[in-house]
């Protein structure tokens, strides 16, 4: 997704029924200030609402209260309040801000992805140029070689180049938003997802219309297609990591893997036991203190 600098913010957020419900606490401008705080980080952090440092490493609460420079009563009390009204949800055991997409610009994020399928459809455009265009001088060069051949050669050229040309117009056409999912291309991705269980993560039970994760998966499906979705989903097969073996004995999730940079590292086997670090799930975890220190460029 494009880095984006901003979040919005309703000028009428403090008529909130649940603003109501914070201004009748003892603590109110405190856990008001932890939710402006919150809501700059998980922009910030641009993963869709979730609260990370990075893939592996989610802001704990001691993490949250260095970096509002809060005390971490505080930081605890508002977390409690916030997910008792709803305005935060604990997935995987990361906080996730609910309902993320009303503090983004829909408008303008839309047009950013918009922009992006333009870019790589012209990008694609230029390939089959590229591919017509050597095919047409293989085609000359065997000509003037073989003159005795330009029938068959010629023949046989062309048939190459149509076939080529009709498996990137194919291509294109894949790779935009046009893609027509129903309910098997789901039901298919979800029981290849299923098939897991015998090595143990944890299946399914479905995809609600209008969930999130309905949203997320359709997203993925979009610009991926059922068939990629599916080799992914095998390459966690090959990752002792995702499968719990890991400082934190954490385990790769449906929702996580859907996430639009966790899915791409899987597809392209950052976590293969091959590639991944063999004393990387053997580390201990980051600490506040090296976390700040980290953030100020001392480290």
């Amino acid at each position: 997704m494009a880095d984006i600098k901003w979040i919005k913010i309703s000028t009428s957020i403090f008529d909130d029924e649940k603003f109501d419900a914070i201004r009748a606490m003892p603590d109110a401008n405190d856990i008001q200030l932890a939710w402006i705080k919150l809501l700059c980080l998980a922009g910030k952090c641009n993963e869709n609402g979730f609260l990370m440092v990075t893939r592996e490493l989610p802001y704990t609460d001691e993490m949250l209260a260095s970096h509002f420079r809060m005390d971490i009563g505080v930081v605890q009390r508002a977390l409690d309040v916030f997910q008792r009204l709803e305005m935060v949800e604990v997935v995987d055991n990361i906080y996730l801000v609910s309902n993320w997409a009303k503090h983004q610009n829909a408008d303008r994020l839309e047009d950013i992805r918009r922009k992006d399928r333009e870019r790589k459809r012209e990008a694609k455009k230029q390939a089959e140029l590229v591919v017509k265009s050597e095919a047409e001088t293989d085609s000359t060069e065997n000509s003037m070689e073989n003159p005795r051949k330009i029938h068959g050669d010629c023949s046989s050229s062309y048939s190459l180049n149509s076939l080529g040309s009709d498996s990137l117009n194919n291509n294109t056409i894949n790779d935009t938003n046009n893609r027509i999912i129903d309910n098997n291309t789901i039901t298919n991705i979800t029981k290849a997802w299923n098939a897991l269980s015998d090595i143990g993560i944890k299946p399914v039970r479905g995809v609600s219309s209008g969930s999130k994760r309905n949203e997320t998966l359709r997203a993925r499906i979009r610009e991926y297609g059922e068939d990629t979705i599916i080799e992914a989903i095998g390459k966690i097969r090959n990752s002792d990591f995702l499968r719990g073996d890991n400082n934190r004995g954490w385990m790769i999730t449906f929702d996580w893997f859907l996430l639009p940079s966790n899915f791409q590292k899987v597809l392209e086997g950052n976590y293969d036991n091959s590639r991944h670090r063999p004393n990387e799930s053997r580390r201990e975890p980051m600490g506040a203190d090296a976390f700040m220190a980290i953030a100020k460029g001392e480290i």
